[in-house]
């Protein structure tokens, strides 16, 4: 970082300023690479865990039927398919809305204000009425005087079977949060709401309003609408514990299960929950390569400036190009995932360590060659 006359750099900044956004960019940098490095290695060694669980698993998993429950198979990993059952519907203990369903959701959404904040040199405050799940501080509002939430009477709630079966089997609250997914429940009448409150309600387009008037709401007013898990065939995937179930131990260390809808073979829930679990890795891979990136990016500017023969990395550094940063981030995340995987699988991490010493050999030569 070279200065000119009046402590000023080559670049014309003040060296105070240069000083201060170098500060900035090396902490960022700093904890962006860190936390990538963090972030990769514990997402991939979870990911291997799960991959050799589920490897273990269809090695091991016993195909039973529903309606017999077998005290031989107590500990095994089980699997079996069969129509959704309950003894009582779902009651909501607050609107009394009932359905027999897995589960029953109620979400509740208040008419508040909302502040928009608009322009960088002279800022302007704008409010409008919005319908929110969660509150809106009101009180952190520029003009807070005239524009007052108030607070929600009710929240949000979800609410599940306690007798649901399939078979002669109990479900799990873990299997059934694995089949959580909602379809839309709407009221045809309030027959069901306690009186209190529906001398306030009313019912329009299949939701509960505690409102004047549902088309034109005011601020403070409510809407509430439900939805369910509806009962339906499902396979599940899981160990047997008497007459219901547990996650699978797996000898890696990763307890796992599976659930889905619809009458599924063996093959095919192993086969999907192996093609799930490596998008899901690979979306958090390229997460924590873009964290990287960029953290290195800052770091290798930082460190340009400074004009310094660092040892090993000085080439890499001095070579003011976004190809050998991007390289090199991506060796050091290939780093990152061999050694993440070479404590559970010794042979994919000597491979990606491999991968990993060629991209830092790419990205040497790369800089190097625009040293020249």
């Amino acid at each position: 970082m070279k200065k000119n006359n009046a402590g000023q750099t080559k670049t014309g900044k003040k060296t105070s300023q240069v000083i201060a956004e170098n500060f900035w960019r090396l902490l960022i940098g700093i904890v962006l690479f860190s936390v990538s490095i963090a972030f990769i290695f514990m997402f991939e060694n979870n990911s291997v865990k799960q991959s050799d669980a589920r490897q273990e698993g269809v090695s091991q998993v016993v195909s039973i039927s529903a309606f017999e429950p077998d005290q031989s198979n107590d500990g095994k990993l089980v699997h079996l398919s069969g129509e959704i059952k309950t003894q009582h519907p779902i009651s909501d203990s607050i609107f009394g809305v009932s359905a027999a369903s897995l589960w029953l959701k109620r979400t509740v959404e208040m008419y508040q204000w909302k502040e928009d904040v608009t322009g960088k040199k002279r800022r302007v405050y704008g409010y409008k009425g919005v319908w929110s799940e969660k509150p809106i501080n009101s009180q952190s509002f520029w003009k807070s005087k005239q524009h007052v939430n108030p607070p929600m009477p009710y929240q949000t709630a979800r609410y599940r079977s306690l007798t649901a079966s399939i078979g002669s089997f109990s479900l799990s609250e873990s299997l059934m949060k694995r089949l959580e997914s909602y379809s839309a429940y709407p009221l045809q009448n309030l027959n069901e709401v306690p009186p209190a409150i529906k001398a306030n309600a009313k019912l329009y387009q299949g939701r509960l309003y505690l409102a004047a008037n549902p088309v034109q709401p005011a601020i403070g007013d409510i809407r509430i609408y439900f939805e369910i898990v509806p009962l339906m065939p499902v396979t599940i995937v899981s160990q047997q514990k008497g007459t219901s179930f547990t996650p699978y131990p797996a000898k890696s260390g990763a307890p796992f299960e599976m659930a889905r809808p619809g009458t599924v073979s063996v093959k095919a829930m192993f086969n999907d929950e192996e093609e799930a679990g490596v998008a899901v890795l690979w979306g958090f891979r390229g997460f924590g390569f873009l964290l990287n990136l960029i953290g290195l990016f800052l770091l290798f500017k930082v460190l340009r400036q400074l004009d310094k023969n660092i040892p090993v990395l000085g080439d890499l550094v001095r070579a003011d190009s976004f190809l050998v940063t991007a390289t090199a981030s991506l060796a050091l995340c290939a780093l990152t995932v061999g050694l993440a995987g070479i404590l559970v699988t010794p042979f994919m991490g000597i491979v990606t360590l491999t991968l990993s010493a060629a991209l830092f050999f790419m990205a040497a030569k790369k800089s190097k060659a625009e040293k020249l």
